[in-house]
């Protein structure tokens, strides 16, 4: 039982993103190998050796990431921060329940179990590799240019109505500049990727051109084949953490980002397909 496309805004998008998706997936694929058949050690160069200055500069890497998560959730949430409020104003769930939408929540909950089954590749790839660059640890893709750069692109496609509750403007500037903050704080992140030597220029363009092709296949999946994306998303997850545990044991954090969500997952799957396609839940 197929569920619908809800919202104006991806019908708009849908031929213009995926042209511009495949042509930039095919520039970063040739980018990629270009730069793998380049030699040059300022390809590999370190622009500030860490380990011998460490950075004392404020906020810390991870602060930032965290940050950039927080901005993350509230544009994926934005439809639904407004009827939260109601709810919470009204000591009832009511105004929330009506203005859930499962089928986003399920684009929503799929999404972040195929990011997660990406990122579990990532860990792979630079066991594999063994490119030690900037790192004491194998560190041949960036993860943090793979991360921003598939969230800055996808999140636009995943930007969804508001629901009854709030105004279409009023919803529209919340978005705008939680996705905005999100992007000038990604810039800073990725500014000191380099600068403070976690990463060669090498790395970067790796994790850059992965990311750009994980979003266009994620976009291909979630506007041509939409049904299809929640259980593939699930089958990479699985098999990438399966993968990853086997050749590489480093994979707690993307593990424990898909357990996180995968309730929520199992949620939006039993309510968006009704009883028909049930799962796990009774």
């Amino acid at each position: 039982m197929a569920y619908v496309v809800t919202t104006e805004y991806q019908r708009s998008l849908r031929k213009e993103w995926i042209r511009h998706a495949v042509l930039a997936a095919v520039v970063a694929m040739l980018l990629g190998l270009v730069v793998m058949h380049l030699d040059g050690s300022w390809w590999d160069y370190c622009y500030h050796d860490r380990f011998a200055e460490p950075p004392t500069h404020q906020p810390s890497a991870t602060l930032l990431l965290h940050i950039t998560e927080v901005f993350v959730i509230i544009c994926l949430g934005a439809s639904l921060w407004d009827a939260i409020f109601e709810s919470l104003k009204a000591w009832s769930i009511r105004p929330l329940l009506s203005a859930v939408d499962f089928a986003e929540m399920l684009d929503i909950s799929s999404t972040i179990l195929w990011y997660f089954g990406s990122l579990a590749i990532v860990k792979t790839v630079k066991y594999l590799v063994k490119d030690h660059s900037c790192s004491t640890h194998p560190n041949s893709i960036s993860g943090h240019n793979n991360f921003f750069m598939f969230v800055i692109l996808s999140l636009p496609i995943l930007r969804y109505g508001p629901p009854r509750l709030t105004s279409s403007r009023q919803q529209d500037w919340k978005w705008k500049i939680s996705y905005i903050s999100l992007v000038v704080v990604a810039l800073w992140q990725l500014h000191r990727t380099y600068f403070y030597g976690y990463h060669s220029l090498r790395q970067i363009v790796y994790g850059a051109a992965f990311g750009v092709v994980n979003h266009t296949i994620w976009v291909l999946l979630l506007l041509k084949h939409r049904d299809m994306l929640p259980i593939i998303s699930l089958i990479l997850s699985v098999l990438s953490h399966l993968g990853c545990f086997i050749i590489a044991p480093c994979c707690k954090q993307s593990l424990k980002g898909t357990l996180i969500f995968l309730p929520l997952w199992v949620l939006a799957w039993n309510h968006a397909h009704k009883v028909k396609y049930r799962l796990l839940l009774p």
